[in-house]
């Protein structure tokens, strides 16, 4: 399991799966009101500093607006209607889905919190490698049904209404996927292949060797918490700290898989591309986050901590792309 703080996030995009549905289902209000609090019980946020997420598309550079057009959300398929829409041999057939608002989502959530009346897609990301196949966190995949149960679109921002059959993408295959949370290893990725041809979309270039230094300023594109498409700027590597008093050697060990950064990424970004700002290549992908998300007592509602930016405070771990092994064999 993902571990972050005794909690998983790997139980927060599960849960929020199963109880979305549960609450959907429930005969009471009462029974509604229980669900979403749950679903509010478990839902990750932290920010370090001011909130930097921004729009994709409105984000200052035109190189990482570019590469955002290789950044895709997952979506539940038993959300879109026609349910039979993997036959559709028209791609400009319309294509809707059903998905929540944070509000309504977690109704106690403060209203100063930023994206609240926003629709949200399940809350995983991913990104395109190669033709035809796309990268995402490990525990975004998890389950026998996983490669059935989602799709995947890059096309999801703040002006989506519906989706046309082109920007919808189904998974054919699972060609690898590993999760692993050792004391002096770490791996959380799974490397999907898709059913429809991404040959108009350019895949996102990989370091291949290497790892940036500590402050290397980074830039980050997902969909937190299932979110519209939003880039995340302002935040850097950061030292690694031996946390968890591993003896030296299993943490040099440990250290070679991960970095870590103050990146302000939510529930949803697992699995987002962690890139350069300098050379905009992907140095990693996002796997696990700070979980601290609190009671606003005067204001009776839930809202995100802030927490002081800088590289001796980062808590986002970033697993480095060129330690995962299937990508040297597929010459990326």
């Amino acid at each position: 399991m993902l571990r972050i703080n005794g909690k998983t996030r790997t139980l927060f995009v599960s849960l929020c799966i199963l109880l979305s549905s549960m609450a959907t289902q429930a005969s009471s209000f009462e029974e509604r009101l229980n669900i979403k609090k749950k679903i509010n019980e478990i839902s990750p946020k932290v920010l370090y500093g001011l909130d930097s997420r921004v729009e994709s598309r409105l984000y200052s550079s035109k190189k990482f607006r570019d590469k955002s057009q290789s950044v895709a959300v997952r979506i539940e398929r038993e959300t879109l209607t026609p349910k039979n829409f993997f036959d559709i041999l028209s791609s400009e057939e319309t294509i809707t889905s059903e998905p929540n608002t944070m509000k309504s989502l977690v109704p106690n959530m403060c209203d100063s919190e930023r994206f609240i009346d926003q629709k949200i897609q399940s809350p995983c990301t991913g990104f395109l490698i190669a033709k035809n196949t796309l990268l995402t966190a490990g525990h975004c995949m998890e389950g026998a049904n996983a490669c059935e149960d989602f799709a995947w679109s890059f096309s999801f921002d703040d002006r989506t209404q519906s989706f046309q059959r082109k920007d919808v993408f189904t998974c054919k295959s699972i060609i690898a996927s590993k999760m692993i949370y050792e004391d002096d290893k770490i791996l959380d990725y799974a490397i999907i292949e898709l059913n429809e041809d991404t040959s108009h979309i350019k895949p996102l270039s990989l370091r291949k060797l290497g790892r940036p230094i500590i402050g290397t300023p980074l830039v980050a594109i997902g969909h937190p918490m299932g979110l519209p498409k939003k880039t995340i700027d302002g935040s850097k590597i950061s030292i690694l700290k031996n946390e968890n008093d591993l003896d030296t050697k299993t943490f040099l060990k440990m250290r070679r898989y991960i970095l870590k950064s103050d990146l302000d990424t939510y529930g949803g970004n697992s699995g987002s591309p962690v890139f350069n700002k300098l050379t905009g290549f992907v140095e990693g992908i996002v796997i696990q986050g700070h979980e601290d998300y609190t009671f606003d007592e005067i204001h009776q509602c839930e809202k995100s901590i802030k927490l002081k930016a800088g590289i001796r405070e980062g808590k986002e771990v970033i697993l480095r792309i060129n330690m995962i092994p299937e990508l040297k064999l597929l010459k990326l």
